[in-house]
């Protein structure tokens, strides 16, 4: 950015930092929610490294196999998920109370815990592609393995259409996802997307826990965004704001608020006339709310951005002998930063306004407001064509700029450079 280069940054010391071995770089960073692990994901391998930092220092505990016993030797990119970028990544998923990670691997899923170490569970996961992807992937010669979350309560796994119980395998369909699904905080409500070339519905979906086991059902509010290749979004700890990452045709950052849906911010991080090289320094996992309710924003120059997205109020921030930012996440104690010349860091999480918990109120009036659409998951099309036509049909541009004008929704925010933000 070019205000890093013409005035001197604040700088943040890490709590703890260590330097990955062997060149590695992780490219995303996934937090368990409540407990002091972090599962490493790096493009060089297909194993998942588990750290902790219990006592205050980084450190490694185990490195799980994420390939096939029988892949080949060009195998380590084989069976990864692409991210907006073409590059390939692992697919797990923290339990959301205990230290279990689950492992989507191409022969069955793969689970750790500190207590039992690794173990497969006796299943796999079903494979519910389009006939097209699956008739691209065998030209290829590669397999994307699904996004994989944990119900609220822990017992299912969901995977893009189906949920499956982790005890005895049990499997049920549900509304279809093709990429991560976010929980809020509650359990009450969870949010993923179906995606087209020029459109993505984000499928807001209702976790009725009352039922055993829960009843999942799609919500008649469907968040239309522009352009396809989003990364799973992110909820803050108080569950009023919601962070997308992602847009195939534009570096975007977006975050609406909730019970409304309001666009509170549209940030372009690298526009659709940005060189190849800038649209690809940016990584798809480079936010992360942090306790305080401020969203924490990674650069390829290595530095911190924090934002109070209430205010747009940003401040950027450098990082002692840090490469450019790959991946961002909230951990119990603070921002874990990973880096490109292999760091991985945890910062103190202290900048940004403090708000007292409101998940529970506010996934309830989204819930109060909205009605579950009937919908068996057996016509995945189907429901994306009524979704995106649910406040016209069809939904032109001009009648979407009729909306706006009618006051029936609410125009989204001019999209603005994040240099704006933090020179302001």
């Amino acid at each position: 950015m070019e205000q890093a280069a013409k005035t001197a940054l604040p700088m943040i010391e890490p709590l703890t930092s260590v330097r990955l071995c062997d060149g590695t770089v992780f490219q995303r960073v996934l937090a368990h929610a409540q407990l002091p692990f972090l599962a490493g994901l790096t493009l060089e391998s297909p194993a998942v490294q588990v750290w902790t930092w219990q006592s205050g220092t980084l450190v490694h505990v185990v490195t799980i196999d994420g390939e096939d016993d029988s892949a080949d030797a060009d195998g380590p990119h084989k069976y990864l998920r692409q991210d907006v970028r073409g590059r390939r990544l692992h697919t797990v998923a923290w339990h959301p109370k205990q230290a279990v990670l689950a492992v989507n691997r191409p022969d069955g899923v793969a689970m750790w815990s500190p207590e039992r170490g690794v173990w497969r569970l006796p299943w796999t996961l079903p494979d519910w592609k389009s006939e097209q992807t699956k008739e691209w992937e065998a030209q290829c010669g590669v397999r994307y393995l699904n996004a994989i979350a944990f119900s609220p309560d822990g017992t299912e796994l969901w995977c893009q259409g189906c949920a499956i119980d982790v005890g005895i395998g049990a499997e049920r369909m549900t509304p279809r996802w093709d990429t991560g699904v976010a929980v809020w905080p509650s359990g009450q409500l969870a949010l993923s997307y179906m995606s087209d070339q020029s459109v993505t519905v984000g499928l807001f979906i209702s976790v009725n826990a009352e039922t055993t086991p829960a009843t999942l059902s799609v919500l008649d509010c469907p968040l239309i965004l522009e352009q396809d290749g989003y990364e799973t979004p992110i909820i803050s700890p108080d569950g009023r704001y919601l962070a997308l990452r992602g847009g195939a045709y534009e570096v975007m950052l977006d975050v609406y608020e909730l019970p409304g849906l309001n666009q509170v911010l549209g940030v372009s991080l690298a526009g659709p006339d940005s060189s190849f090289a800038e649209f690809g320094s940016w990584s798809s996992f480079n936010i992360a709310f942090g306790d305080s309710g401020a969203l924490w924003v990674g650069t390829p120059q290595g530095t911190l951005v924090t934002l109070d997205v209430a205010t747009t109020h940003a401040k950027e921030f450098e990082m002692s002998a840090s490469g450019p930012v790959t991946s961002l996440a909230r951990g119990i104690d603070g921002i874990l930063v990973a880096t490109g010349d292999g760091g991985l860091h945890l910062v103190r999480d202290s900048f940004g306004p403090s708000r007292l918990p409101t998940d529970t109120d506010v996934a309830s009036q989204l819930l109060a407001t909205s009605h579950n659409i009937p919908y068996d998951g057996s016509d995945p099309d189907g429901l994306f064509n009524r979704l995106i036509n649910i406040y016209g049909d069809p939904l032109t541009l001009d009648e979407y700029d009729n909306l706006i004008s009618n006051g029936i929704i609410n125009p989204p925010p001019t999209r603005i450079a994040l240099s704006q933000l933090t020179s302001g």
